[in-house]
């Protein structure tokens, strides 16, 4: 009698098996989700942080001593500008920086600029921003309104054309992606990897409202609190950055045109064309080839 043949196991079953001829499998949706583990570790953000304040303050340093301007009360507001324009840049390059050297390579779709269907989007952020204007009128009905900062009176009282331009510019546009990209995309990822979701979306939120506090009032504060934990809850619902950028950037221009007592068509302008600008640049980003970056 001859023995049988030794029996191989086939294995595990595939991950997605094969569907029948003719039955297409819908595609993945990347939201909904956390992103995968990563090895970027969660005092990377904060140090990274630190680091691109140091280098705006040093590049105040340098463009004051450029101007030979004597006091703060001097300062020409091109060298605030300039400084800030600095200090968000180097938010980006260092969060670059930090997934180069502990993923290995730099790819757009790691800090969430990848498309994501419209509608689903809109819907999030229009959940969104209900939600952050209930939570703002909550805020005034308790604290009371908050006194105007220093720096609008001095946007209101600017008179050149270049500066407010230079300003809105660095507001709208910008800081929507440079902000989006390091608190949204590095640190908010980096934070609910290790922490969850929510607690991942507060700290972040926590931190980016207090970086944007400076001298205005700790309501301010709060505001901004709530916004970046908005921000971060769409990022992770529509499993892209995209639609918090132009969040972002749509109400950076709309607070811009109130404060500034712009006509409504102006307001209009300035919000769709900043919006626009920004998704453009966010899509043209997430489908450029990244790989000088991996050089």
């Amino acid at each position: 009698m001859t023995s049988p043949s030794s029996y191989q196991h086939p294995g595990a079953p595939p991950a997605r098996p094969e569907l029948p001829e003719g039955v297409e499998r819908e595609p993945e949706r990347p939201g909904r989700r956390l992103d995968p583990p990563t090895r970027v570790p969660v005092w990377w953000p904060i140090a990274a942080m630190l680091g691109a304040f140091l280098g705006g303050a040093l590049a105040y340093a340098v463009l004051v001593v450029g101007t030979g301007t004597g006091s703060a009360d001097q300062t020409p507001e091109g060298v605030t500008l300039g400084a800030t324009f600095v200090q968000d840049l180097l938010l980006v390059v260092l969060a670059l920086v930090a997934v180069k050297l502990y993923e290995g390579e730099v790819r757009p779709d790691w800090l969430g600029l990848r498309r994501t269907p419209l509608w689903p989007a809109v819907g999030a952020c229009a959940v969104m921003m209900a939600g952050w204007w209930i939570f703002q009128l909550l805020i005034v009905a308790i604290f009371g309104q908050p006194e105007q900062q220093d720096l609008v009176d001095e946007l209101k009282s600017e008179r050149s054309e270049l500066v407010l331009v230079a300003f809105g510019v660095l507001v709208c546009v910008l800081a929507p992606i440079c902000e989006e990209i390091f608190f949204r995309g590095l640190m908010f990822r980096v934070f609910a990897d290790r922490m969850g979701l929510i607690a991942g979306a507060a700290l972040s939120g926590a931190i980016f409202g207090l970086v944007h506090l400076t001298s205005g009032p700790l309501t301010t504060g709060l505001v901004l609190f709530a916004l970046g934990f908005g921000f971060a809850l769409v990022r992770w619902w529509t499993g892209s950055l995209l639609p918090s950028m132009g969040l972002h950037a749509l109400n950076n221009s709309l607070s811009l045109g109130v404060t500034l007592n712009f006509h409504w068509w102006i307001v209009l302008l300035v919000l769709a064309g900043s919006t626009a600008l920004v998704l453009a640049l966010g899509l043209w980003m997430a489908n450029s080839n990244w790989g000088r970056l991996n050089a």
